[in-house]
This record gives structure tokens, C-alpha cells and sequence, in this order.
């Protein structure tokens, strides 16, 4: 979880981090992909929770 400025709630990330290489097959670099995946965390605690007090899956 990371507090961002200005948002009450801690958002959730998802962080991949891969080289990018050049012709002659050095790293020239890196690629860093970033993904806010804070909805899909709430979705997921929001199903067990309603599993876990009898309102899904029986």
C-alpha cells in the first residue's frame, strides 16, 4: 500500500520492472509498467468478507 497526496484512502500497486535491451543485445535501460489495482483489492476483501459471514458462496 502507498498513501498518495490528496487521496484519503492507501492505494495498492502492482509494479513490474524489465530491461530493454539494445541491437547488441546490452540493457540500455529499464521499463518500469505501474498499475493501480486498489479497486480490485477492495472488490476481492469485499468478497471474503461477505463469504466469511454467510452472504456468498454456500
Amino acid at each position: 500500500m502507498i498513501q498518495v497526496g490528496g487521496i484519503a484512502e492507501p492505494q495498492h500497486f502492482n509494479w513490474e520492472v524489465r530491461p530493454w535491451h539494445l541491437t547488441d543485445g546490452s540493457i540500455g535501460g529499464i521499463i518500469i509498467f505501474t498499475q493501480n489495482i486498489t479497486e480490485s483489492v477492495q472488490i476481492n476483501e469485499e468478497l471474503k468478507h461477505a463469504k466469511k459471514n454467510g452472504g456468498f458462496g454456500k
